[in-house]
């Protein structure tokens, strides 16, 4: 979604046939197709400040590949990692300075931050590896003043401090932050860290539309869960016409 909340990136493919769309949220204003590409193409993510676009690229000879694009300049879709691994999940830091992504170049899946957008040097930052969710979406996230970095393994979120004002980042050991509830399948690790975005199994499963309702920024769900973020345990709260859920801090 834009900065503005008035319109989202979408992309859809056939074959290998992929277009990138700016659909507005208006009903006055006109879908515009931003570009085209023989490859597998998903909308990832999009900075704090609704500049830059990533996508995830699926290509023949280098596997997965993030691209961006400068939506206040020629939107154009711009390589910034395609090597022969697959490079996936990017988030782009607070200060538009660093990209972290993940990649399977040393076999397991761990995390990585590059600087944004020249790339080149690359350093480690999880440990022992990371976790892509049931979700196919990017479990791990910047902390609002771009200081922490979260992701998640196994049934556990880490946290670990970032240093940006030396020569080259740097970054502590990683720290267990919670523990996601059984039953729970996590969508994403939210912002200030203290909360996380999943889905839960209710009742049975329908091919009906669901109905979905929006709170600020995230979506919460038909038995909502908060979490105490030392504890990991949750509790019921009041729920909301959908499957979304929100772990919350007390």
């Amino acid at each position: 979604m834009s900065a503005d909340g008035k319109s989202v990136l979408n992309t859809s493919t056939s074959g290998y046939h992929s277009v990138v769309v700016e659909r507005p949220l208006i009903s006055s204003s006109k879908e515009q197709r931003l570009a085209e590409l023989g490859d597998y193409v998903f909308a990832a993510s999009q900075s704090r400040d609704g500049r830059y676009a990533f996508f995830s690229v699926q290509d023949a000879k280098t596997s997965f590949d993030v691209y961006f694009m400068d939506l206040a300049g020629d939107r154009k879709l711009v390589p910034v990692l395609n090597t022969p691994y697959a490079e996936r999940d990017p988030k782009l830091s607070p200060d538009n300075k660093w990209l972290a992504y993940t990649s399977d170049e040393n076999g397991a899946l761990e995390l990585y931050v590059t600087p944004f957008p020249s790339g080149g040097s690359k350093w480690q930052v999880s440990s022992g590896g990371v976790v892509r969710t049931n979700a196919n979406a990017n479990a791990e996230d910047w902390s609002p003043d771009g200081k922490s970095l979260y992701y998640s393994y196994g049934d556990k979120v880490y946290t670990v401090e970032v240093r940006t004002d030396g020569s080259k980042p740097e970054f502590s050991a990683p720290k267990e932050l919670m523990t996601i509830p059984q039953g729970v399948d996590l969508i994403s690790i939210l912002p200030d860290g203290k909360r996380i975005l999943a889905t839960r199994s209710v009742g049975q499963r329908s091919a009906s539309p669901q109905n979905l309702s929006s709170t600020g920024s995230t979506w919460c769900g038909e038995g909502p869960l908060t979490v105490h973020p030392e504890s990991g345990k949750g509790r019921n709260t009041p729920s909301c016409p959908s499957e979304f859920l929100t772990c919350d801090e007390v």
